[in-house]
């Protein structure tokens, strides 16, 4: 824990003076595949192929329709454009900890975010509405309901596996207590213990008796 604490403390002393490298949307499509397909599908993705040759040409148009592209980064709007340069958050080890990947640079987008292109000046017959808007580019309800059936399927497989081992276990239980019952002594009837007990009580002459009457 304290050589964790200490990493991490070194990191974000490094962060400032250091930019992170944007890495692309191909490489987020590797953990987040459900998110990339519906992303790759919807208008983001098409934010810089939507524009005219005029206005490839133009900065004001680039500044929201390939924002990363002056940066090293992809044309487009990409996963990179509302989350952040992912050189520092991308690592899985650093994924599996929201709080060490938004201190690496992980942003998680919200109204403010969306102002910084959808404003007042921007080409829209209507108001900008982040709620709707954002519903239009859900990309993260298919990932998560992936990964909860996922989870949910890997929960299944281990009760499987519980129930095969503990199986055998409880077949060699039954197995020993019925070797153990068939090796005690067998239980007689308690009339024919009495009998046994009269015959000999009653020696050989009851014997012989019984043997002249014959």
């Amino acid at each position: 824990m304290l050589a964790r604490l200490a990493a991490f403390a070194v990191l974000l002393l490094a962060l400032p003076s250091v930019a992170a490298d944007y890495l692309g949307p191909t490489a987020c499509r590797s953990c987040h595949l459900e998110a990339y397909e519906t992303w790759s599908k919807g208008p983001h993705a098409r934010a810089y192929s939507s524009l005219t040759p005029d206005e490839r040409g133009n900065a004001a148009c680039l500044a929201c329709h390939a924002p990363d592209r002056a940066r090293g980064g992809s044309s487009g709007v990409t996963c990179e454009t509302c989350h952040g340069a992912g050189q520092y958050y991308a690592p899985v080890y650093v994924m599996r900890d929201s709080e060490l990947a938004r201190a690496t640079g992980l942003q998680v987008p919200d109204a403010k975010s969306c102002a910084r292109c959808h404003d007042q000046n921007s080409p829209s017959l209507a108001p900008f509405d982040a709620g709707t808007k954002m519903h239009a580019i859900d990309h993260w309800s298919a990932e998560k309901k992936a990964r909860a059936d996922a989870a949910g399927k890997s929960a299944s497989h281990r009760r499987q596996r519980s129930s095969r081992a503990a199986a055998p276990r409880e077949a060699k239980h039954t197995t020993s207590q019925a070797r153990a019952g068939s090796s005690a002594s067998p239980v007689r009837h308690p009339a024919a213990a009495l009998a046994r007990g009269q015959v000999a009580s009653a020696g050989p002459q009851a014997l012989s008796g019984g043997a002249a009457a014959r």
